[in-house]
């Protein structure tokens, strides 16, 4: 028998991520609203900008998911910061709300080519599975429209709950409405701040994935591909 019976995932980075990524999405987005530029710049300075901000969210214990308004002044507040590093003049703020809107889109979303799969294979392998994910409160309706909303038995989301990670409440949420133990679960998420530590704190287990080598071996076990979950569970 496994030593755990269910799996708790992150949503963004995780199982989801905008296509063909955050980088590239915004990419797009700029030559559509007219602001062309370097595919190569934009992705520099996505990411960075983005983790930046996750990062004084929470060393300010700020709440930047758990209603729409927080939502919106967070995620506008990013591409703000990622406008005016690409030189793009946004004084009304009109582009970062137009790049808010598009990226609110659920079709502009789809999941990683290793994340069916890995469902599918735990599933099979009779495990339990569920979500835990800050995101507004449309993220169930995008599981819906991936066609994996039936594989998990618990989708707990910030925007609809009013609690966000890193908080250990909204992972006890999931865990009591799935009915399980923490020491009876594994949680698998891209960050040690807001998935590894709560999840540890709660006595669930921890498996880290780093698609973008970011972590430098920060925590073990670390993945950089659901496709090796099993292995390391």
């Amino acid at each position: 028998m496994p030593p755990y019976e269910a799996i708790l995932f992150d949503a963004g980075e995780t199982l989801v991520r905008p296509e063909p990524s955050f980088g590239g999405l915004l990419h797009a987005i700029l030559g559509e609203l007219g602001h062309a530029r370097d595919a190569d710049r934009v992705e520099a300075r996505a990411r960075p900008a983005l983790l930046a901000a996750l990062e004084r969210s929470t060393t300010e214990k700020r709440p930047w998911s758990v209603t729409p308004e927080s939502s919106i002044a967070f995620w506008t507040g990013v591409y703000a910061d990622m406008l005016a590093g690409l030189g793009i003049d946004d004084p009304r703020g009109s582009v970062a709300t137009a790049i808010y809107r598009e990226f609110a889109q659920p079709h502009r979303y789809g999941l990683f080519p290793d994340a069916l799969p890995a469902l599918r294979e735990m599933k099979v392998r009779g495990y339990r599975l569920g979500v835990v994910s800050n995101w507004e409160g449309w993220l169930a309706s995008l599981f819906e429209r991936l066609g994996v909303a039936h594989l998990f038995d618990a989708i707990v989301v910030s925007g609809a709950e009013g609690v966000e990670k890193p908080d250990p409440a909204i992972f006890t949420i999931a865990l009591e409405r799935m009915g399980v133990a923490p020491e009876r679960s594994v949680y698998v998420g891209d960050s040690l701040t807001h998935d590894v530590v709560p999840a540890l704190s709660l006595g669930m287990g921890a498996v880290l994935i780093d698609r973008h080598r970011r972590h430098g071996g920060a925590h073990r076990p670390t993945i950089e591909s659901l496709g090796i979950l099993s292995a390391v569970l």
